[in-house]
């Protein structure tokens, strides 16, 4: 009977021994996901700035050759209209 009870205890320490590890993995599966999910959102939030720059930029650019084409535009008008006058 001693021996039965001693691979009891053996049988029990060693499936709270499976035990304990499974649960670490699933510790660390868990931790692994966390840190992923983490550096997945750092990355999103990087690249819609990154995004968003360009479009502020595209937008900036835009205006300032828009407005230059349009001083240009308004200078050869009135250049044309002074030889216009000139000329009579």
């Amino acid at each position: 009977m001693l021996q039965f009870a001693q691979l009891t205890i053996i049988f029990t320490s060693s499936i709270i021994t499976v035990f304990y590890q499974i649960e670490l993995c699933l510790v660390q599966e868990y931790l692994n996901a966390v840190l992923q999910h983490a550096k997945d959102f750092r990355d999103f939030h990087r690249n819609m700035s990154v995004r968003i720059n360009k479009c502020n930029k595209a937008v900036l650019t835009y205006h300032a050759n828009t407005e230059r084409e349009q001083k240009k535009e308004q200078e050869r008008l009135e250049k044309e209209r002074m030889r216009r006058l000139m000329v009579c």
